[in-house]
């Protein structure tokens, strides 16, 4: 990480591409990755972040073409209270057509998932986040269109269990049986997960 030598701000050290010879010119140049309110504009892997009037990110750039043509990206709409109601990212293919949608759609404690080729569904799924107070205990999944089932079952219940840091570790089905387990470093992000295969697994982040 490289820390501004006028804030407390700091950023990823490859995202300036500089070196420990350059550390002195690399901390003049991380504010310029943050605007008026200290939001980050640019991040690691993401070349653009744009924000809104309630601090709020309005879109993220998710690869920046050119050559003119439309970027992959992600945009977010929210409520009148800032709470956030729709997620979209698209993706674009080489010839410059919209090739993949992922939508959310949050009501509350439901979200409801789809996906979209070439304008048609290919998967729809409705999530509900099952709360006890302000921890989440379990996850139910219903799948309302899926061409080729990922999971076992159409209705899936995720039971999360949590560590004593209060991140859900560890998620096992009604009979105990392990659907996945993940480790944290001490300041975020994964140390490893494992699971009973790669569907399982992706269906923790979602």
């Amino acid at each position: 990480m490289t820390v501004s030598e006028g804030s407390n701000r700091a950023v990823d050290s490859k995202l300036i591409g500089v070196g420990n010879e350059s550390a002195t010119a690399a901390k003049e140049v991380v504010d310029q990755f943050f605007d008026a309110n200290g939001n980050q504009t640019k991040m690691k892997g993401i070349p653009e972040v744009e924000w809104n009037y309630g601090d709020n990110i309005a879109n993220v750039t998710l690869i920046l073409r050119e050559d003119g043509k439309d970027n992959d990206g992600e945009y977010y709409v929210y409520d009148s209270s800032g709470s956030r109601v729709r997620k979209v990212t698209e993706r674009y293919g080489n010839d410059g057509k919209m090739e993949h949608i992922d939508e959310v759609i949050y009501l509350g404690g439901l979200e409801i998932r789809r996906t979209l080729s070439n304008k048609i569904v290919t998967e729809e799924r409705h999530c509900l986040r099952v709360m006890d107070d302000e921890s989440q205990v379990a996850v139910r999944n219903y799948w309302t269109v899926c061409k080729q089932p990922k999971v076992e079952k159409k209705t899936q219940v995720r039971y999360q269990l949590e560590n004593h840091l209060g991140s859900a570790a560890m998620e096992v089905d009604k009979e105990g049986k392990l659907i996945s387990y993940e480790e944290y470093f001490p300041y975020g992000g994964t140390a490893f997960v494992v699971g009973k295969n790669q569907a399982e697994v992706k269906l923790r982040k979602v």
